[in-house]
């Protein structure tokens, strides 16, 4: 009976035992759960400062090591009165005292194109890691959008922009942090920035990203700059000779220190860097602008087409067409002026069109006509007209020829383009366009005795 007073004591002793180390079990404290950079932001209040933004960037960053990270945000805000936008930064972070989230940082910069946050970079100055904000800051110029990466960071207790880089390489284009590299992008090349000891070191690379372009490009033009000065490559002198319904490929082949900008009005194809050469692009002048005017390459593209005319129109204005026209005759038609309406009519046969224009009658062959005098009674012709049509004539080509007319500019009767010579013993040489422009091609030649 003893024996089993004691089993049972030893029973309770044990059960309490259990009993005590359940409860100690059920009241250990549970872990908080982290926070997400949306618990942060929300938590901080930062879009309540920034109501008015839009697409702000926010950032969730430890800068100082704190449990509570710091909140920053940039955005632009437009100003209507000056027709600019001003960037802005602004940061929170918990006030251990208050245990309240207060605005620590508030900067406006006037006259910006873009202003935002690329990221966070770590540097180590004596042994010290420490952690800067870098924004990509982009200004506009009178020619260009300038970009620049500015550094902000606490100094002396206080946080502050502590530095700006600009790259020589990249002068427009975008800023991102990558893998604590501060970065900046162009179309053609990038600059990559590292913290070196004390200082950011530059090491810039070319792109290359248009390098399939000769796959796709009838003419392909290259440039890169090499100690100051712009080469280009894949022209003869200065000179491109294309088709229309041609590409030309313009992109960069090596590294370019500075600012390259080039000019020319092409069609844009397909993809960047192709364009696409139309009945418009003869004569149309490639710029290639190097530091501002430091170095200028021109590149003229001729189209062969238009070569040819041109070639036909240097046979047609020659020495004989002069003599031609002493003999009171156009090159090419065998009348001269005086002669008899009905000699031409025996000869050539019925006209293909009689008409009246401004008091004289006229018909005409095809690419030629004659002009007489209704009121005469022995009718021979007083002018005689050559069109042109599919042998494109040009003005320029005459000139060289015929010399600086005594007349020119835009008829009032009609809106072309015209030209007059004394052509000697009262007779006159008309050479008139297709449209208002000098450029345009000769739509008829008109010998006249006044």
């Amino acid at each position: 009976m003893r024996k089993f007073y004691y089993l049972m004591i030893s029973a309770a002793i044990l059960a309490g035992c259990q009993t005590e180390a359940q409860t100690k079990t059920i009241e250990k404290p549970q872990q908080e759960a982290p926070h997400t950079k949306e618990d942060w932001i929300k938590e901080s209040g930062i879009k309540t400062e920034i109501a008015s933004a839009e697409d702000p960037i926010i950032e969730v960053i430890h800068i100082r090591g704190r449990k509570q990270p710091e909140i920053l945000a940039s955005y632009t805000k437009s100003n209507p009165e000056t027709s600019e936008q001003a960037g802005i930064l602004t940061g929170k972070s918990f006030d251990e005292k208050t245990h309240k989230w207060k605005v620590f940082f508030r900067e406006e910069v006037p006259a910006v194109a873009d202003f935002r946050i690329a990221g966070p970079i770590t540097v180590e100055n004596e042994g010290k890691q420490t952690t800067r904000i870098v924004i990509e800051h982009q200004s506009p110029g009178a020619s260009m959008v300038h970009t620049s990466a500015w550094l902000y960071g606490f100094a002396d207790s206080q946080f502050k922009k502590l530095g700006e880089l600009t790259s020589e390489y990249v002068e427009t284009g975008k800023v991102a942090v990558e893998d604590n590299l501060i970065v900046f992008k162009g179309e053609e090349q990038q600059d990559s920035f590292q913290w070196d000891q004390s200082q950011f070191v530059s090491s810039p690379e070319l792109l290359n990203s248009r390098k399939e372009l000769g796959k796709y490009a009838n003419i392909l033009l290259e440039y890169e700059a090499q100690a100051g000065e712009l080469t280009v490559t894949g022209d003869k002198e200065g000179v491109i000779y294309a088709q229309p319904g041609g590409t030309i490929g313009i992109r960069q082949s090596g590294l370019v220190k500075g600012s390259t900008r080039i000019f020319h009005g092409l069609k844009q194809a397909d993809q960047p860097g192709l364009y696409a050469i139309t009945e418009d692009d003869h004569n149309r002048e490639i710029i290639f602008d190097f530091q501002y005017g430091q170095t200028v390459k021109k590149v003229t593209i001729l189209l062969e087409s238009e070569m040819k005319n041109i070639i036909s129109s240097a046979g047609y204005f020659d020495q004989a067409f002069v003599e031609e026209i002493r003999q009171n005759k156009l090159k090419g038609i065998p009348y001269p002026l005086g002669t008899m309406v009905d000699q031409i009519k025996t000869e050539k046969g019925k006209p293909d069109f009689e008409e009246n224009w401004s008091g004289s009658l006229v018909f005409g062959y095809k690419d030629h006509a004659f002009g007489y005098l209704e009121t005469e009674n022995a009718k021979s012709i007083h002018y005689v007209s050559y069109f042109p049509r599919e042998q494109q004539l040009f003005f320029k080509e005459a000139e060289k020829v015929l010399g600086v007319p005594g007349a020119e500019g835009v008829s009032d009767k009609d809106g072309t383009y015209f030209q007059l010579y004394d052509a000697g013993n009262g007779k006159e040489l008309w050479l008139e366009g297709t449209t208002e422009q000098k450029e345009s091609p000769i739509r008829e030649i008109r010998l006249v005795q006044k």
